[in-house]
């Protein structure tokens, strides 16, 4: 078990200008699988613990558009991490800084939203960046509505990354297409598609090594969801 708590002072620069100073704490316990699965698993693992500080910047520039920026810094005790072996391991102390902006505007009856993170994961004992994770990610959405009818798109891209602690063995980066759509048929009935990488972009997460060489993990290609929402009406 552990306490954590977080806390946020909002300055009002003006009617539409704010900026928030905040701090947080967190709390991650290992899980059944880090510590007891029979090849992977690491029983003397201990939690993860991090301290976060943020100064953020939110403007409503408009009556259709909204900005918001933001620089962190996230300090990581014990982060778990997995090894060569993917086993998991407890790194001393890890940091990430970080800065997002995000900004919200409607165009001609679209609402888009554009979000740009840049972080710097790192490794403070060895100084290596921390594995899997992309340094830059941009996302795109875009959304409008025709009575019961919406409809949307989404694009998302990541930087390359590393799949070890050593930075040995780099990823590529990748780009992420979707398109989205609903109709509130009734009162009661709504219908939702969904078609995620919609260019059927072959990607990994991570990979593994054989001694015909090193492959990622199969991820998923292009996949549709439809969905079925029925609130009766009482």
């Amino acid at each position: 078990s552990e306490n954590t708590w977080n806390a946020a002072l909002t300055v009002p620069l003006s009617r539409s200008n704010d900026l928030i100073l905040s701090y947080s704490e967190g709390f991650r316990a290992p899980t059944f699988n880090d510590l007891y699965d029979q090849w992977y698993g690491n029983p003397d693992l201990q939690a993860e613990r991090s301290r976060s500080y943020e100064l953020q910047w939110r403007s409503r520039y408009s009556d259709t558009g909204s900005l918001q920026a933001s620089v962190y810094r996230t300090e990581i005790e014990d982060a778990i991490v997995l090894d060569e072996n993917f086993i998991p391991q407890n790194v001393q102390t890890a940091r990430i800084n970080g800065f997002e902006a995000a900004v919200q505007q409607e165009l001609f009856g679209w609402q888009g939203n554009l979000a740009l993170a840049l972080i710097d994961p790192r490794d403070r004992d060895s100084g290596h960046t921390l594995q899997r994770r992309a340094k830059r990610t941009l996302t795109l959405d875009i959304d409008r509505r025709f009575g019961d009818v919406s409809i949307g798109a989404g694009w998302r891209a990541l930087s390359g990354r590393y799949d070890d602690a050593e930075n040995q063995i780099r990823m590529s980066g990748y780009g992420l297409l979707s398109l989205r759509a609903a109709w509130q048929a009734t009162q009661e009935l709504g219908l939702s598609l969904k078609l995620d990488n919609l260019l059927d972009r072959d990607y990994a997460e991570a990979t593994y090594s054989t001694p015909n060489g090193r492959f990622g993990y199969n991820s998923a290609g292009r996949t549709a969801l439809l969905a079925v929402t029925w609130t009766p009406q009482i």
